[in-house]
Parts: structure tokens; C-alpha cells; sequence
């Protein structure tokens, strides 16, 4: 299994300061779906668009209503997975 490496230390620093809303807008700059009201409680999912909403592949990840670094830096990680290169994720995030 492939591992993905947030390799720009610098910035992955800054992931506890991303909020959930951040994360709904850098999705949208990425082309995925985000269904805030799809989750669980308060939990949101992105979804990819490439596959039937119904497909659980085409989960990309779930928000936690309070976003800490771990949370991001899973969800970074999950973006990777579904072939975001790092750089671009930095840029949807306003980051880069």
C-alpha cells in the first residue's frame, strides 16, 4: 500500500489552522463534491465526481465540524490518494 507523504513541512505545520469550511472550498477548486449535510451529525463528505454517488469508492473524505491537524492532515492525505499532487491541494487551501 502506497503511502502519501505531506512532504512541505513548512506548511503541513499549518493544517491546525484549517477549518472545515477551508477544506469545503478547497474541494470545490479540485472538483469534488462536498455534501455538507450527508454525514453523520455534523460530519460533511467530499465525494468524487468521477464515480456514482451511491459507489463507497467515491468517498474522498468526511469533516469533523471542529477540524484539528490530524483531521487535515488525514483528509490532505485522502485528497493524494485520489491523485491530487501536494502543490495543488496547497493552492486550493490558499496555502501556496
Amino acid at each position: 500500500m502506497h503511502e502519501y507523504k505531506i512532504t512541505r513541512e513548512d506548511l503541513r505545520k499549518g493544517l491546525n489552522n484549517v477549518t472545515r469550511q477551508d477544506w469545503f472550498t478547497a474541494a470545490r477548486k479540485l472538483g469534488f463534491s462536498v455534501f455538507e449535510n450527508e454525514g453523520r451529525g455534523s460530519h460533511a463528505v467530499v465525494r468524487s465526481p468521477r464515480l456514482p454517488h451511491d459507489d463507497a469508492n467515491s468517498l474522498v473524505a468526511t469533516l469533523v465540524k471542529n477540524m484539528y491537524r490530524q483531521a487535515s492532515e488525514k483528509t490532505f492525505r485522502e485528497f493524494m490518494r485520489h491523485e491530487c499532487s501536494e502543490d495543488d491541494i496547497w493552492r486550493a487551501l490558499g496555502k501556496l
